[in-house]
């Protein structure tokens, strides 16, 4: 459940957990109709700016990411999303039984590779 830290938060502390890089689409996050308006003061909270804080020194990003998307990626008012890692070759099939038992948006969003010079990379 990554609310309170956010996606980039609570992948950054399964990353440093594991020892591993967590290599994320940012172009992949799903997000729900309607609330992109919502993605701008003054609906931000000081969490996001926490969250982003909080993983900076262990964040690679690639290329110049959506800067909407960026702060779904950082907000802490997620309403419950989760984050799993399951191996390469069942990420198919966990998306698949997800979705047949109602999840709303369900998707690959990255993949965990052997550890790089930072714990997470965000690809734009």
């Amino acid at each position: 459940d990554v609310t309170g830290f956010g996606l980039a938060g609570h992948g950054f502390e399964m990353a440093m957990g594991s020892g591993v890089t967590l290599v994320l689409s940012i172009a992949q996050l799903p997000i729900f109709a309607g609330v992109l308006p919502f993605a701008r003061k003054p609906y931000l909270t000081r969490a996001s700016a926490t969250n982003a804080s909080y993983v900076a020194s262990e964040l690679a990003i690639e290329g110049k990411p959506d800067p909407v998307r960026l702060e779904f990626f950082y907000d802490a008012q997620t309403s419950g999303g989760i984050l799993m890692s399951v191996p390469a070759e069942k990420a198919d099939a966990a998306v698949a039984a997800a979705k047949s038992r109602g999840a709303a948006a369900t998707c690959v969003i990255g993949e965990v590779v052997e550890k790089r010079d930072k714990a997470m990379v965000l690809r734009a």
